[in-house]
């Protein structure tokens, strides 16, 4: 009796054994689910979800300080997930070394460029670059995409855009439709702006290609909103892609929502306004068409990756003939209103000055006065835009040796101003008929250049040499015009009653001037898309610059490389005349 109730018992104690075990082990794993994952967890759920980004080219730069790293022991499997680009970049600091935090890399941001003064553009093969409007692809995303082809990217605005799986057909304005057409090839362009469809030497180069079945849907350039009837069209067009051209109005915010109700996509690039953002563009470009190469067009990705390397051999080349001259050792390859004020290391000492003209306003009257008498009077007047940042080509001179004196003032709220190669300070300048300013009553100084031992005028002879020999215009009507203007006409040393100066005597009072000597006016090459205002032919511009200013390239060397450029990336062959026709700037 005694036996059989110890052996009950001993079976209810097992029972009550197991129960307490199970309900243990049932509490452990609860426990457990909220724990962090080990670090070799954590590193296999990186290396599977991860994206291939390019960590040379990331413009973050992480704070990988021991007391910021994440030390949450209950950081959930979701949070990891959710900030794995974070934890990536924290990784690649600590690879790199960077450790520094994004203040004092932003400070020190100006000391970037190579020792020799060159451009240290340093990107990987495949064409992928830092800077404002970057084709980082996936960086948004939440993992990896089964399929490449519909890996989403980021456009100039940094919205995430779904790729389609075919792009066959684009609609975009000026510049870019050149850049689309360099990538896409043949029966690409379904619609642009009056200024591509227009132009003459396109339509050659272009020919074998499809460009005339591109309906002409923007007037002029296209920097502001089509008509209604021809955003219409486009709804009907329905293209696989419409993009947007940054610092452009290309199109309304109304004209947006509705290509995103009609399932267009649209994306907008960089603006083509430094070297920089030029490579970003094309990368973009070329990230987005895409290989058509097996549908009687290119591949876009590669095509870009070859023009990218391209130009940053060819800037190797020119500032090793020529050796980068700037001003102060000012970056001109830098959008100053994003990054601020850049600087180059060890850019040459010596190097030659002109001035960009964009423009002339026949409507404009300069007037001078003094004693409430005016002393000189004259209709019209030359154009010069401000700064660097609104196109690449003071940056592109300044690898060809030569610094706009424009680009050295980037003050006030106008991006242009009227270029007067007179002294008018306390002489009452006046312009009437137009809205231009005179810069800050120094407008003498675009013609002028002094700093320190720096002293140097429009045809002075400094030093034995010029260093201001030559003025560069848009056009040749802009040079027609300063040619017939009395202000820019080359002044000698006179006397005027009392006073000595190199000008010209008006209503009796001594006109001083800064044009000092004999010079030159340069009409800037344009070719299927314009040099001046920021394309991908732009980097063209070194190589013509450093021929016209120091002679370290023939002409013959130029029109070969014009040629090459054609040749390879647009399959053209360019006829003398054609040629012509580019280095004369029509």
């Amino acid at each position: 009796m005694n036996l059989k109730k110890s052996t009950g018992s001993g079976r209810a104690e097992k029972f009550v054994l197991r129960a307490a075990v199970m309900l243990l082990a049932f509490f452990m794993l609860f426990s457990l689910s909220g724990c962090r994952e080990s670090k070799v967890i954590q590193e296999i759920l990186y290396d599977q979800a991860s994206e291939d980004i390019d960590y040379d080219n990331l413009t973050k730069v992480a704070n990988n300080d021991e007391n910021n790293k994440e030390k949450d022991p209950n950081l959930s499997k979701k949070k990891i997930d959710k900030s794995k680009r974070d934890a990536d970049q924290k990784k690649v600091a600590a690879k790199k070394g960077t450790g520094k935090n994004e203040g004092k890399a932003a400070k020190e941001v100006g000391d970037e460029k190579a020792k020799d003064g060159k451009s240290n553009k340093k990107k990987k093969k495949d064409g992928k670059g830092k800077g404002e409007g970057e084709a980082a692809e996936g960086q948004n995303g939440g993992g990896a995409s089964k399929d490449p082809n519909k890996r989403p990217i980021n456009d100039e605005s940094g919205n995430q855009v779904k790729k389609p799986e075919k792009v066959d057909s684009v609609v975009v304005a000026g510049s870019g439709a050149g850049l689309v057409q360099m990538l896409g090839g043949s029966d690409i362009l379904a619609g642009t702006s009056e200024s591509f469809a227009n132009n003459s030497l396109a339509q050659s180069v272009f020919s074998g290609q499809g460009i005339g079945n591109a309906k002409q849907l923007w007037s002029g350039d296209g920097t502001t909103p089509m008509s209604d009837s021809s955003f219409e069209e486009v709804l009907r067009m329905k293209p696989d892609v419409c993009i947007g051209m940054g610092g452009e109005s290309n199109f309304s915010d109304e004209q947006l929502k509705k290509l995103q109700k009609a399932g267009i996509y649209y994306m907008a690039i960089p603006r083509m306004n430094t070297a920089d953002n030029i490579e970003n563009a094309v990368t973009m470009m070329g990230d987005l068409i895409g290989d058509r190469s097996k549908r009687g067009g290119l591949n876009a990705k590669e095509k870009a990756a070859e023009y990218i390397d391209y130009c940053q051999n060819l800037v190797d080349e020119v500032t090793g003939k020529t050796g980068l001259f700037t001003w102060n050792n000012i970056d001109f390859n830098n959008d100053l209103s994003v990054s601020g004020l850049k600087r180059v290391s060890n850019a040459s000492t010596e190097g030659s000055y002109t001035l960009y003209v964009s423009d002339w306003d026949s409507s404009a009257t300069f007037q001078m006065s003094e004693g409430g008498s005016v002393i000189y009077k004259e209709k019209g007047v030359a154009v010069a835009p401000k700064g660097y940042s609104n196109s690449p080509l003071s940056y592109y001179l300044s690898v060809a040796g030569v610094c706009n004196n424009g680009a050295r003032f980037s003050r006030g709220s106008e991006d242009e101003y009227a270029a007067i190669p007179l002294v008018i300070n306390g002489q009452n300048p006046e312009i009437n008929g137009s809205s231009l300013s005179i810069y800050n009553v120094r407008t003498e100084s675009f013609l002028r250049a002094k700093a320190g031992d720096i002293d140097v005028s429009l045809g002075e002879q400094a030093s034995g040499q010029n260093e201001f020999p030559a003025i560069i215009v848009e056009s040749e009507s802009v040079k027609s015009s300063i040619e017939s203007s009395e202000m820019w006409k080359k002044r000698d040393r006179i006397k005027v009653g009392n006073e000595t100066d190199i000008g010209f005597e008006s209503n009796g009072t001594l006109i001083r001037s800064f044009s000092k000597g004999d010079y030159d006016i340069y009409v800037n090459p344009e070719g299927v898309c314009s040099w001046s205002k920021g394309s991908i032919e732009s980097v063209l511009e070194s190589v013509w610059a450093a021929w016209k200013f120091s002679g370290e390239y023939s002409e013959s060397e130029v029109r070969d490389k014009i040629s090459d450029f054609y040749s390879r990336f647009y399959g053209h062959t360019l006829s003398e005349s054609e040629l012509n026709d580019i280095l004369n700037g029509k």
